[in-house]
């Protein structure tokens, strides 16, 4: 896959974020590939002797020399791309476990190994009884620390709860905590 179906699937997919995570994902996005494009830019005015005005100079270009040049900077742009895609989720995961470690220190709630998940660094789930029924999320051994106030392997099973059925019973819980008076 070329830079350029690469850079069509990141702008699809970011045309499909909707939500304030996927918003800062987007513009994480946005920022590394515009960074990205232009360091592809500025690497091959330099390789071909071209200045940023267009101005080829004395240099001209070896056989085989263009080839070599585009294939490093879709394997550089790749990398890039990549690497920002992966450090913004892993920032979105973080945001959004700090908040679902609070919820776990306003609900019972324990930590649990799900056997089924074959990652062990993604094997932690979260399971927190809301008045509404249970919610669970996974997330990775790194952020354990998250957790601490969270008591471990107390027995807690998943009830078979489905993402919809997760964030209905949060939409739930919301509606009868906005009911009560505080």
């Amino acid at each position: 896959m070329g830079i350029g179906e690469r850079a069509e699937g990141l702008e699809l997919r970011l045309r499909r974020a909707s939500d304030k995570s996927a918003e800062n994902l987007r513009r994480e996005i946005e920022r590394e590939l515009a960074a990205v494009l232009e360091a592809r830019d500025s690497e091959w005015r330099s390789g071909l002797g071209i200045d940023e005005y267009g101005d080829p100079g004395s240099r001209r270009l070896q056989p085989g020399q263009l080839d070599a040049w585009l294939r490093l900077d879709e394997d550089t742009a790749t990398q890039h791309a990549g690497e920002a895609e992966i450090e913004a989720k892993n920032r979105a995961y973080e945001e959004r476990n700090r908040v679902v470690a609070l919820l776990a220190a306003l609900f019972p709630s324990s930590l649990e190994r799900d056997p089924a998940e074959p990652l062990d660094e993604w094997s932690w789930v979260v399971l927190i009884e809301l008045p509404a029924g249970q919610v669970s999320w996974h997330f990775n051994a790194d952020l354990l620390p998250l957790f601490d106030h969270v008591p471990r392997h107390a027995g807690r099973n998943w009830d078979g709860h489905t993402t919809e059925q997760k964030y209905e019973r949060v939409r739930q819980t919301i509606e009868k905590l906005r009911r009560t008076p505080r």
